[in-house]
């Protein structure tokens, strides 16, 4: 009967009779950031696996209220810069099961994904002091941001004491960014033995911007990014970089909401960033 008269289920009745919509929300910074992008595709692959679509949005100044959330079965909330963001969408979530993927601790009681990003950062200083190392750039985005924060100190905490100079500059977290950072930097380079980026994108200006200023890397300059897009190694030269496991946290994060939409309890993930050392050191 079902194959005579082409049935096809409808969704929307399912999920009046079930109420469940089968959709998870996903909330991210911006999708225009390569590392978003990819940890979005992550998620929406394992949501489809598991049954749900995924819904996107991204962060705005506003307020979120309870309709913007009623129609989710469940929040994945992605790397929030700003720590208000946390407690707005928690409020306005009710109790609509939420997942959060971020680099430092915000709010313990809500379910966490997280990944130890001033790990990374120190990794990749200390690699670059045994490389002999000994004048830095850090290269990052908004001075305000919590996790730029994070990641721009445990650099000066590793390069404390170990003979090491360094100086922070803040650019937009784009390749247009990186290429600034060293505009702003022109006429100070010749000391300078590595510049420290926070992320693949900004790398890849730099890259970008020291050759046509005729600098060398990693002959004249090294040069470290961070997330391990796959930009990083498509590069040229490739990237050295700080790799998120991406996909990992995104398989994380799904398992985690759909648990919580299942009733079940689910535990706190903790991920450390490694290195990927190729051409630019």
């Amino acid at each position: 009967a079902i194959a005579d008269l082409d049935y096809k289920p409808s969704i929307i009745a399912r999920s009046l009779r079930t109420k469940r919509s089968r959709i998870i929300v996903v909330i991210m910074e911006s999708v225009i950031n390569p590392f978003f992008a990819t940890l979005f595709e992550a998620i929406r692959r394992d949501c489809e696996k598991n049954g749900y679509f995924v819904m996107l949005h991204t962060l705005s100044d506003r307020r979120y209220s309870r309709s913007d959330f009623a129609y989710a079965d469940g929040i994945i909330l992605c790397f929030p810069d700003d720590p208000s963001h946390v407690g707005n969408i928690l409020e306005a979530a009710g109790d609509t099961p939420m997942a959060l993927i971020h680099g430092c601790p915000t709010q313990p009681h809500v379910p966490t994904v997280l990944v130890d990003i001033g790990k990374g950062s120190a990794e990749a200083a200390s690699c670059l002091l045994k490389l002999g190392c000994r004048s830095f750039v850090s290269v990052g985005g908004d001075r305000e941001s919590a996790m730029s924060r994070v990641k721009n100190e445990a650099i000066r905490q590793i390069l404390s004491g170990q003979n090491a100079a360094m100086q922070s500059l803040s650019v937009e977290q784009s390749h247009s960014g990186g290429i600034r950072a060293v505009e702003l930097l022109e006429g100070q380079l010749s000391g300078v033995d590595a510049i420290l980026c926070e992320s693949d994108a900004i790398a890849a200006g730099v890259l970008s911007a020291l050759h046509r200023i005729g600098l060398r890397v990693p002959e004249d300059i090294r040069v470290m990014g961070y997330d391990d897009i796959l930009l990083a190694s498509m590069f040229n030269p490739p990237i050295s970089t700080v790799s998120i496991p991406i996909g990992q946290l995104g398989s994380a994060a799904v398992n985690m909401v759909c648990c919580l939409i299942s009733g079940k309890n689910a535990e706190d993930q903790h991920f450390v960033p490694t290195l990927t050392l190729r051409s630019t050191t």
